[in-house]
């Protein structure tokens, strides 16, 4: 049947299998069905008669369902199973005024489901999914959480040990993502105590993958609490999650997890290397990233590909600070160009930016030991490329921080190579980086940038 029929028949339904129509809208905008597509029949009964007032019995409910099938609109799968076509869901069945209002929408879906834990599992996982990246992030995770809050009241760990696992590890994720947010400190320890409850009943014999998925995530809370104090004991407790993960998550049997985790491990080693035993955290983060690299080609995995080659590049840079310094530059450089190979202007523009000044920091390190012209005149071509992003209306302190970074590659120019008109490019980029970093708003970045212009004058004009 066409659409302008199906649109036709639908504004010629009954009030009763509107509502059952709009239900199943609704369902499906919440992420409440299985995994096959399909949608409980009692459910729908239950939305019908919470938000329409509609309660038919058994006898004219088997009746309205037999008349939406016949209509063409669903497919009655089951007794208790129906499924209704994408085209169906998003285009012919009205959109209700409730869905504008996502995290008005959500709320109401998930008092209409109250008890029935499956539901809100299927929702809180939805939520969860919806607002993770958004603007909107703080509020979605709350919902997120109550709703999470809402299946526990219904999974016990002494009825349903298998769900309430489920649920506490979705509930660690929702306030892991928070933390990003705020108050990463606080929400991070309730994303632990999550997880030390999936853990309980998660064991390496009884749920071998749960158990892995479970301790990298408790890896990955125990990295973003190191930014908030007591960094290296937090760190080490990250690894050592990731180490777990590790025992089941084999390059063999789960590849794409194993891949994970190691440069979620690298991530790691690489924070513990700014605390201690630089060359030998360094090391271990390199190892990391290139057994990642060896399941992330960029033909099979691209942006995870980009992703560890930038992180790679990254940490071998921090390596160059304390051993070899221009065969470890050499590497980054190599690590950044392979990235980019993915993250272009078009289709990755911050991740383009962020890799681009990545390469010239790369590139003005190099310039410090070889070639000094040709690795600064590299370094500044890096840094203009990340500029067409980091511009100052729309990323003000990206823009500060590059244009920081190119005015210290034009001032090492300037000393090999045209004096004058590099002296004059160092200090333009450093006075465009304080237009931002304003010693009110900004006082520490203000005071580094404020000396750098100040030593560049000072060179320039022949003063010590």
């Amino acid at each position: 049947m066409s659409s302008s029929k199906m649109n036709k028949q639908f504004n010629d339904t009954s009030p009763e299998e509107k509502a059952l129509l709009k239900s199943i809208r609704l369902l499906y905008k919440a992420g409440i069905f299985n995994e096959k597509g399909n949608f409980k029949k009692q459910r729908l009964l239950r939305l019908s008669e919470k938000l329409y007032g509609i309660k038919p019995d058994k006898h004219q409910a088997d009746d309205l369902f037999l008349n939406l099938e016949t209509y063409g609109f669903i497919k009655i799968i089951s007794g208790d199973l129906i499924r209704a076509e994408k085209e169906t869901l998003e285009s012919v069945i009205e959109a209700e005024p409730i869905e504008k209002d996502k995290i008005g929408f959500f709320n109401q879906i998930r008092n209409a489901f109250s008890g029935d834990g499956d539901a809100l599992l299927a929702l809180g996982k939805h939520i969860y999914i919806t607002g993770k990246e958004g603007l909107d992030k703080a509020w979605y995770m709350r919902i997120c959480i109550t709703t999470f809050e809402k299946a526990l009241e219904v999974y016990t760990i002494e009825r349903f040990p298998e769900k309430y696992a489920m649920a506490q590890n979705n509930l660690g994720n929702a306030y892991g993502t928070l933390a990003g947010t705020g108050d990463a400190e606080g929400n991070c320890k309730k994303a632990i105590e999550s997880y030390e409850e999936a853990l309980k009943i998660y064991t390496p014999d009884n749920f071998p993958q749960e158990y892995a998925m479970t301790r990298n995530n408790m890896g990955n809370a125990y990295g973003t609490l190191a930014g908030t104090g007591d960094t290296e004991a937090n760190i080490i407790t990250s690894i050592q999650a990731y180490e777990e993960a590790l025992k089941i998550y084999t390059a063999g049997s789960f590849p794409a997890d194993f891949a994970m985790t190691q440069n979620n491990m690298g991530n790691a080693y690489g924070t513990l290397a700014g605390i201690r035993d630089t060359a030998g955290n360094c090391k271990k983060a390199i190892d990391a990233y290139q057994k990642a690299l060896e399941v992330y080609t960029i033909e099979r995995f691209p942006e995870d590909y980009a992703m560890t080659q930038n992180n790679l590049g990254t940490v071998c840079r921090t390596l160059s600070g304390v051993e070899k310094r221009a065969g470890n530059c050499k590497k980054a450089i190599n690590a950044f160009n392979e990235a980019l190979k993915v993250y272009t202007i078009d289709s990755s523009n911050a991740d383009f930016a962020m890799t681009q000044n990545n390469l010239g920091n790369a590139y003005g390190t190099l310039a410090g030991v070889e070639d000094t012209a040709d690795n600064s005149n590299k370094s500044i071509e890096a840094y203009e490329e990340a500029l067409k992003v980091y511009t100052l209306d729309s990323l003000p302190t990206d823009y500060a921080m590059t244009q920081n970074n190119l005015g210290n590659s034009y001032g090492t120019l300037s000393g090999v190579e045209d004096k004058p008109g590099n002296c004059k490019k160092a200090i333009g980029a450093f006075e465009e980086a304080l237009k931002v970093f304003t010693k009110n708003a900004y006082p520490g970045a203000h005071k580094v940038i404020y000396a750098n212009l100040e030593r560049t004058k000072r060179f320039c004009s022949g003063k010590r």
